[in-house]
């Protein structure tokens, strides 16, 4: 196994005065199949090679958080954000523009399902073998390039579940140039349970040309039999919001040193009165990052990152084993909503990947450890990160919140699927065989992703007689319900 090395660079400066050294300590930790990180004293990555390929894009810092415990005011930049204004009396808001994206449209401004105010926009489709799908865009925003934005809005649909293969709602800030050309756009999917007003938001950073910026809203409606009972659905949008992040909330780096304990680096730093300390060791062929902050004794919400200063422009970003996207612009990420009473965005696997033709990288979390993470590609940053949203409180026992990261490398043909095998091979503890064959009946997708299960229906009187069974196999038996699927008498969604 490849150790740690302390590495002192001697720079000679020949000028009109004496001689002079400067050393400038690295410290390098590595795998044993060919990946080598090397950091400086000032706990920033100064070199990520695979197989000698260097991935830097430039020298930065790390560890940053995001301290959202601050009250701060912000100045909202849409206009009529509300859809509160229609001087003409023509139904559509002042400073908004319908389209028609595919089929019929049938928008209008609701007094009656509002979140705020006395209006709200209103969406309808009825079914059909082609969806129909319509828009509306906002009047032109000004705005900075290279900042933090967050757009926030509130969003409903009569159906209740929303999901690309059966009814979606969607929210993009497109930017553009000085010349009024498009650069790039932010998407945000409105998903999951929205049979009442849900509040979606996110942060993303403006392209560094961007000028002026709109806000596009877009509801796609059902499509013949598909979901089952759908003949017709009804979308609303309302309190639109898009503002510049206030100062004190934007992401920070963490300010420390690094130096070598016995086999590990040891970065020690603080933010804003709180206390850091993260580790770094080679376990073979993978890097082992461990990261605690410890409280004090003031409330806090914060989002702890961890940024690889890679520019993967024209790399693949893998959503799943199956699906890949080419990096060109903007934030790519695999999330679902963690908080079926809010919107908090997590990451469904543990493994991840960015892969060019030559090599591939994957950040991982340990499957023994919960917490609510999100692995990204940000194409503004150029950086390949994982962030973690932690809460800490007098009120609780707990002094400190932590988190453990996984660095390696993957196959650069394989992308995801090989992230994932080389997971299964470091951790085989997670996924032990302790279930009989006859119990692993699943087929599809789940036994893709090595799931076993039994899927029964267990309101018949012989699978019933099956459950003693099952439990003694440890196999754990719950009911569901999907989203898709009716009650026979009434028709109605179950949500």
């Amino acid at each position: 196994m490849k150790g740690i090395v302390v590495i002192g660079v001697v720079f000679v400066l020949l000028m009109n005065f004496p001689v002079t050294s400067e050393i400038n300590n690295t410290f390098d930790v590595s795998t044993n199949d060919g990946m080598d990180l090397i950091l400086n004293e000032n706990g920033s990555i100064e070199s990520l090679k695979i197989d000698s390929i260097e991935l830097v894009d430039k020298p930065s810092q790390v560890f940053y958080i995001r301290d959202l415990t601050p009250d701060y005011e912000i100045e909202n930049l849409v206009y009529n954000a509300g859809f509160e204004i229609d001087a003409n009396g023509d139904g559509i808001a002042d400073g908004w523009q319908p389209y028609a994206l595919q089929g019929d449209i049938d928008i209008s401004l609701d007094e009656q399902n509002i979140h705020s105010g006395n209006k709200s926009l209103k969406m309808f489709a009825p079914s059909a073998n082609k969806p129909n799908e319509m828009a509306y865009l906002s009047s032109s925003i000004e705005i900075e390039g290279g900042e933090e934005y967050c757009l926030s809005l509130f969003a409903m649909n009569d159906f209740g579940f929303l999901g690309w293969w059966t009814l979606s709602m969607y929210a993009y800030c497109i930017f553009y140039d000085s010349n009024g050309y498009e650069i790039s756009r932010e998407e945000m999917e409105i998903h999951h349970t929205v049979n009442s007003w849900k509040q979606f938001s996110k942060i993303f950073v403006s392209p560094t040309d961007a000028k002026d910026a709109k806000i596009f809203l877009v509801f796609k409606g059902p499509k013949n039999n598909a979901p089952p009972g759908a003949s017709e659905s009804t979308a609303w949008f309302d309190d639109i919001c898009l503002y510049e992040m206030p100062e004190k909330t934007k992401m920070k780096a963490i300010v420390g040193t690094l130096g070598e304990e016995q086999n590990k680096l040891v970065y020690e730093g603080s933010f804003n009165g709180l206390s850091f300390i993260a580790s770094y060791e080679s376990k073979g062929n993978y890097i082992e990052i461990n990261g605690e902050i410890e409280r004090n004794n003031e409330e806090k919400a914060l989002d702890v990152y961890f940024l690889l200063p890679i520019d993967a422009n024209q790399w693949k970003w893998w959503d799943d084993i199956r699906n890949w996207h080419k990096i060109e612009n903007g934030i790519y990420e695999m999330v679902i909503n963690a908080d079926e009473s809010s919107y908090l965005l997590l990451s469904p696997y543990p493994a991840s990947a960015i892969t060019n033709n030559k090599v591939g990288i994957s950040i991982a979390v340990p499957l023994s450890k919960p917490r609510i993470f999100r692995i990204f590609y940000d194409a503004n940053l150029n950086k390949f990160g994982i962030s973690f949203s932690f809460g800490l409180s007098p009120l609780t026992p707990f002094n400190s919140v932590n988190f453990t990261i996984y660095l390696y490398k993957c196959d650069a043909g394989w992308g995801f699927r090989s992230a994932l095998d080389r997971y299964y091979n470091f951790f085989p503890q997670y996924f032990n065989r302790s279930i009989d064959q006859k119990f692993m009946n699943s087929t599809g997708e789940f036994a893709d992703f090595g799931i076993r299960a039994v899927q029964g229906h267990f309101y018949n009187e012989n699978q019933a007689k099956l459950l003693p069974e099952f439990n003694s196999k440890n196999v754990y038996t719950a009911e569901y319900t999907l989203p898709t699927q009716f009650e026979p008498k009434s028709l109605r969604g179950i949500y």
